[in-house]
């Protein structure tokens, strides 16, 4: 005769994560409680952020709250990158007509400032007035912490042959490197954040058909993109 306790479930025999599903579904039935008393009542937005910030903490989850629009979220489009930039360089006194700001579908938000608020002709020491410039640009890009930037360096097609320049290609890269070791001590910015490319003559922004557009492609342009993409 078979023992009676063949064939029977133990009982009380539950999987080892059984628990953690209970208390998942506990939490996220407490923070939809939370949700709907927020969405029918003023609540101090401080303790209420606190309040979402144990819940991610405890499910071990990454969301980000924002309500103020002071800061830019680590998911914020390109769009709307570029909108909070071209607002804070046409308030701010001094970039106006100094510096200018594109949308470009595979680059990215571009700030373009040309050489004679930087450089002296072939030279990649920063001119004194481009200190205020470069630090209002900071100040910008201090609004957007969560993304990545690109400073190119970008000269004309005319050679250059000298000790520290054998070509553009190194005066280009210069420039650049110029402009962020200035947001970098300067400003503040963090070194991480920056990538340096020196183009030389080769992505020009106009055709070089006289001085006045050699003038123009004789620029330093800061490339700024989401920090979840790969700089192209």
């Amino acid at each position: 005769m078979l023992p009676d306790f063949i064939g029977e479930k133990k009982k009380g025999n539950h999987g080892p994560g059984e628990w953690i599903l209970t208390y998942s579904d506990m939490v996220t039935l407490l923070l939809t409680f939370f949700v709907l008393l927020y969405s029918y009542s003023r609540v101090d937005i401080k303790k209420f952020q606190q309040i979402v910030a144990s819940f991610r903490k405890a499910l071990s989850i990454e969301t980000v709250v924002s309500f103020d629009g002071s800061k830019a979220p680590p998911g914020i489009s390109d769009e709307e990158i570029f909108n909070r930039i071209r607002g804070l360089v046409e308030r701010e006194e001094g970039l106006k007509g100094q510096v200018s700001v594109s949308m470009e579908r595979r680059r990215g938000v571009v700030i373009r400032l040309g050489e004679r608020i930087l450089f002296d002709l072939g030279k990649s020491k920063l001119r004194p007035e481009a200190f205020p410039v470069i630090k209002k640009i900071g100040k910008v890009l201090c609004e957007v912490p969560s993304v990545e930037i690109r400073v190119e360096g970008h000269t004309d097609d005319i050679p250059i042959d000298t000790a520290l320049y054998p070509s553009n290609w190194e005066l280009s890269a210069a420039r650049a490197g110029a402009v962020v070791r200035y947001l970098v001590n300067s400003c503040g910015l963090k070194p991480e954040r920056f990538e340096v490319v020196g183009c030389g003559e080769f992505k020009p922004a106009y055709p070089n058909k006289g001085e006045y557009w050699r003038q123009l492609n004789r620029r330093v342009e800061i490339v700024i993109r989401k920090s979840e993409g790969k700089m192209p």
